[in-house]
């Protein structure tokens, strides 16, 4: 079977290797080893009297080391001092070894660091780009964020919404969203769902006046927003997702039940990110064509 994804290689889009397990929140071998591949290759292990661009590469890859220290418990901070090559291996045995959490931190503290090289920021991108882990970064507003996703599609699709709704001021909605995301990236899916869902209250509340989710949509519908009742009650029946699956007081047995997985608190995410980017672009007056395109 032929995988028309041009960002595969040849053997992965024509089935003689199996394709890479982008969908394992934990990161796939190929994420972990390209990342690996970008500190090896950009971390160089000793200063040069000549190269001030080797030598401000040894200082901030050296500050992310330090920082990275700093979340590891029992290693003394600052212990490696000037040893280089110490701090590369690290972060590299980190990257190959460590739990998905430590991976992305490090990511994290790269591209939040304010001399971050942009060869390094790029090529970082890059990996996120390519679809190798179900994960995109959020710069809609500072500082950056890893963001669960399911797809490269869905990635800018997210993304762009984090954007759209950051533009048009609905701070609440903007901070309900980034904070569903690191709930899914927590694995407290109940609490994803949760804010998910609140992001898009927040927005139609802030666009309509209306106290509650139930008037605010009827508003919305008044102004042309929602032009199908369809759009409406899809909206509803995910609140009554949302509040079914996050209500307080159950038995133990019905909240098991109930209990959304990792892949249900993703879906309503993107779908509550996608509806308020939506209304924040009527609201704001906005249009937008957004591509998947290659970082710089």
């Amino acid at each position: 079977m032929v995988n028309n994804d041009r960002r595969l290689i040849f053997a992965h889009r024509y089935g003689h290797l199996p394709l890479p397990d982008v969908m394992n929140y934990n990161l796939c071998l190929q994420f972990r080893n390209a990342f690996s591949e970008i500190i090896d290759r950009t971390f160089p292990e000793h200063y040069s009297i000549n190269d001030d661009d080797n030598n401000k590469m040894i200082a901030f890859w050296s500050r992310v080391a330090v920082e990275y220290q700093k979340l590891i418990p029992n290693l003394p901070y600052g212990s490696f001092q000037h040893n280089y090559p110490e701090k590369k291996k690290l972060l590299m045995s980190a990257v190959s070894e460590g739990p998905f959490w430590r991976v992305l931190s490090i990511i994290e503290l790269v591209l939040r660091s304010g001399s971050n090289p942009e060869s390094v920021q790029g090529h970082i991108r890059y990996l996120f780009y390519k679809g190798l882990a179900p994960y995109a970064v959020d710069d809609s507003a500072g500082p950056a964020c890893i963001i669960p996703v399911d797809t490269p599609e869905a990635a800018a699709a997210t993304v762009g919404a984090l954007e759209d709704i950051h533009r048009c001021g609905a701070q609440a909605a903007h901070t309900n969203l980034r904070t569903a995301a690191g709930h899914i990236n927590a694995g407290q899916y109940r609490d994803a769902v949760a804010n998910s869902v609140h992001a898009v209250e927040s927005i139609a509340r802030d666009i309509t006046g209306q106290k509650t989710l139930g008037p605010a949509l009827d508003a919305l519908g008044n102004q042309g927003l929602f032009d199908h009742p369809a759009l409406k009650q899809a909206v509803s029946k995910l609140y009554a997702y949302a509040s079914d699956t996050v209500r307080h007081g159950q038995s133990t047995e019905k909240a098991a039940a109930t209990d959304p997985s990792r892949d249900e608190a993703l879906l309503v995410f993107s779908t509550c990110a996608a509806v308020a980017g939506y209304l924040a672009r009527k609201k704001s007056g906005l249009t937008r064509w957004r591509r998947l395109r290659k970082p710089c």
